[in-house]
């Protein structure tokens, strides 16, 4: 944010931790007030009435007080917008619609560049965006989020589009030090990582970081390369803690020993599967004859099934459990 006034004739909108790309030359202008420059990393909403590829990037400007000017020169310097995939200035285009998140975009009279700054002549502020025709603006970046889990912390990245994309790398720094970002995964030796070239479908990439410390907290971000070697830092930040999470158990096949035992009329019988599917339930007496049989809609790990004998005879009895080529049989004893 930046005061101005009718003796201001150019406001730089660059702070240290908040690069916005934008400064503005002011004509004509009177009275006073401040002026807000906002840079969001997402392309803009419904961006309806912008030619060709539309920037990931968007900026909100607004106007406190009595300020006002009867025109304006406002400047994005391309080097200070990371990953603007802007290789030829001449051919971008800025536009601007009345209200931001609503309605259609205006392209504005353009400037030549000068000096890698790309220039519009304004009258007011509002919301803009960026497009051009040929210009491969960037990997569209879509989701881009960290999770802890036992084996690791794991990225998981979508994008909407690619153009040129010869893969990723992801970067890691530790959250408590902001010291520098550290490379610790390059689609030059994982293959998971490598782009998809040109494209306008969905891709998803996702990565494991392992090599963490438990009760550190990272910041994750990533990098595109082009195939000319170009590089894009990509502005989404993830934050996430590295917790010590037990591993999801994993469970075999196997029948438990009932409970109670001996029982009388009721007990229960526990049973783990592998996996979710059915599971058939027999009961025979000493002499082999099937007294009782089941069939169960088994969930994957433990299961209960609760079996009543109120109209069998005390003695000794087998049940037996068979799921996907397991069977296993054990003894049981109704005392009445």
């Amino acid at each position: 944010m930046r005061s101005v006034n009718n003796t201001t004739t150019t406001a730089d909108f660059n702070d240290v931790g908040n690069t916005t790309g934008v400064r503005i030359d002011f004509t004509g202008a009177s009275g006073s007030g401040t002026v807000q420059v906002q840079r969001f990393t997402n392309s803009p909403r419904s961006p309806t009435g912008i030619a060709g590829n539309v920037s990931q990037y968007r900026w909100i400007i607004t106007s406190l007080g009595s300020f006002s000017f009867s025109s304006a020169t406002l400047r994005f310097r391309v080097s200070e917008i990371p990953n603007s995939g802007i290789f030829n200035e001449a051919t971008v285009l800025v536009y601007r619609r009345p209200t931001p998140d609503n309605g259609s975009f205006a392209g504005l009279s353009m400037l030549s560049p000068v000096g890698g700054d790309l220039r519009a002549t304004i009258n007011a502020f509002s919301e803009f965006a960026l497009g051009s025709g040929d210009n491969p603006l960037p990997v569209e970046l879509s989701a881009f989020t960290a999770q802890a889990t036992a084996r690791g912390i794991e990225l998981m990245w979508q994008t909407a589009s690619e153009k040129n994309n010869a893969g990723f790398e992801v970067r890691r720094r530790n959250h408590a030090e902001h010291g520098d970002w550290q490379t610790i995964a390059s689609y030059q030796f994982s293959a998971n990582l490598r782009g998809q070239g040109t494209t306008a479908n969905p891709t998803t990439y996702t990565f494991l970081d392992a090599n963490i410390e438990t009760g550190k907290v990272y910041q994750y971000a990533l990098r595109s390369v082009d195939y000319n070697a170009s590089q894009h830092d990509y502005a989404q930040i993830v934050t996430v803690e590295a917790r010590e999470i037990e591993p999801t158990k994993v469970y075999d096949y196997a029948l438990m020993q009932n409970y109670p035992n001996p029982f009388n009329p009721s007990t229960v019988i526990r049973f783990t599967m592998k996996e979710p599917g059915v599971a058939t339930l027999t009961i025979t007496d000493v002499l082999g004859r099937k007294v009782h049989a089941i069939q169960l809609r088994a969930q994957a790990g433990e299961n209960r099934y609760y079996f009543n004998a109120a109209n069998l005879g005390s003695g000794l009895y087998f049940y037996t459990l068979q799921a996907n080529g397991f069977s296993q049989t054990r003894k049981m004893i109704l005392a009445k």
